[in-house]
C-alpha cells in the first residue's frame, strides 16, 4: 500500500488540489523496502460530470523486474487559479 501513495504523489504534484474519487489495484509482484520502483499515471479518459471534469487514469508502478501494482483512478479535476473558473467552463 505504501507504493500506492506514488500515486497521490504524482497527482498532488502535477495537479495541486486534485482531488481523488476512486482507486484500484491489482497488485503483481512485492516491493521490498531497498528496492527502486517507478510510478506512472496515464489519462485515458477525460469526461464532464454536473459542471466538473473528471480523468480516469491508468496507474502503474514498475521495477526492475516489471510492473509491481496495476490500477486505475478516477480524479476530480479541480478549479485553474489563473482565471478562478473552472475546467468546465472552458
Amino acid at each position: 500500500m505504501l507504493v500506492a501513495s506514488l500515486f497521490s504523489s504524482i497527482f498532488g504534484t502535477l495537479i495541486p488540489g486534485a482531488v481523488y474519487l476512486k482507486q484500484t489495484l491489482d497488485i503483481i509482484k512485492p516491493v521490498y523496502s531497498d528496492g527502486l520502483v517507478v510510478g506512472r499515471v496515464s489519462v485515458t479518459r477525460l469526461r464532464h460530470v454536473r459542471k466538473l471534469w473528471i480523468a480516469t487514469c491508468d496507474t502503474v508502478v514498475e521495477g526492475d523486474d516489471g510492473v509491481k501494482v496495476r490500477g486505475q483512478a478516477d480524479v476530480w479535476l479541480p478549479e485553474t487559479p489563473a482565471s478562478g473558473a473552472t475546467t468546465a467552463d472552458r
